[in-house]
């Protein structure tokens, strides 16, 4: 009203609706980012540097099943040597075809330790699904589980990761990666055409996990256990697939029946003593309908 005072023949769009101390709070204090991340590093060397500081501490938790950071470094080197041996380079896209288990954990930092990089494919979509992913993101091969992939025709070769695979030179591998080289490749739903691929690069997903780490995980100390409640098949996944190996914490899968139960998954948090968790609201209003939560 001041403005329009003042200057009775602007035209509305001339009008400020600020005050200078609001414009300049607005565009440059709430708007000030700027934040240190490893720009010249990649999730392997970042993950090597997390199993070499905490050898022996729990790096992914499944129900009754759980890896150290040792030993979850030495199954994804052994079989990232068999990824590299098939052709496996820097933004070479291999499908992964897994259930919620350590073999998921396993994968994606084989492939990444390997070079390329992973597309999560979900094993209840339907085979046409499975095969235009594959096809359209060119993936040179599908990482997966035996049993998920019987009586299915998918055209790519196929490595079995529960196979008998984990064993030999665990040693870590030469680096060949770069921070702009791709991490992962995760397909839309297609809901309004055909599915599209988006994809992201180390240092993109670098860059996210400091900014969780700035404003969620270091409220909390060192070695905190983190549940991963998201499918892989959806970016909400990626902040704790990484976030917990990368910071030195526990990443605990969620198993399916817990994922959409209320009464299950508050006791599987409780149980687990978990510190953060992901989640959409539907699980906030799944929590919240539990009796006397």
């Amino acid at each position: 009203l001041t403005d329009v005072m003042k200057n009775p023949s602007n035209k509305i769009s001339q009008i400020e609706l600020l005050s200078e101390n609001e414009k300049t709070k607005l565009i440059k204090e709430f708007n000030k980012t700027e934040a240190y991340y490893p720009k010249d590093k990649t999730i392997k060397q970042i993950f090597e540097e997390q199993a070499e500081k905490n050898p022996d501490c729990i790096a992914v938790v499944y129900e009754n099943e759980k890896l150290t950071f040792r030993e979850l470094n030495y199954k994804a080197n052994q079989l990232a040597r068999i990824l590299r041996y098939k052709g496996v380079r820097p933004d070479t896209i291999v499908g992964l075809m897994v259930e919620r288990s350590l073999e998921m954990i396993i994968g994606i930092f084989a492939i990444l330790k390997a070079g390329g990089a992973y597309l999560p494919i979900d094993p209840g979509y339907p085979e046409d699904r499975v095969k235009y992913m594959l096809e359209d993101s060119r993936a040179l091969l599908l990482l997966a589980q035996k049993h998920l992939t019987d009586g299915k025709k998918l055209p790519e070769e196929c490595i079995y990761i529960d196979n008998g695979l984990l064993k030999g030179e665990s040693d870590n591998l030469t680096d060949i990666n770069k921070p702009d080289d791709l991490c992962y490749v995760i397909y839309t739903s297609g809901s309004t055409g055909k599915p599209k691929g988006v994809m992201i690069e180390h240092k993109s997903v670098l860059n996210l996990i400091s900014g969780l780490n700035n404003i969620v995980y270091n409220r909390y100390g060192s070695n905190i256990k983190i549940a991963l409640v998201a499918p892989y098949v959806f970016d909400a996944s990626v902040q704790h697939i990484f976030s917990a190996p990368l910071l030195g914490h526990s990443l605990y899968i969620v198993p399916d029946a817990a994922r959409v139960d209320g009464v299950k998954l508050l006791k599987y948090l409780n149980l687990n003593e978990i510190i953060v968790s992901d989640g959409t609201p539907m699980h906030v209003k799944m929590l919240l309908n539990v009796p006397d939560f």
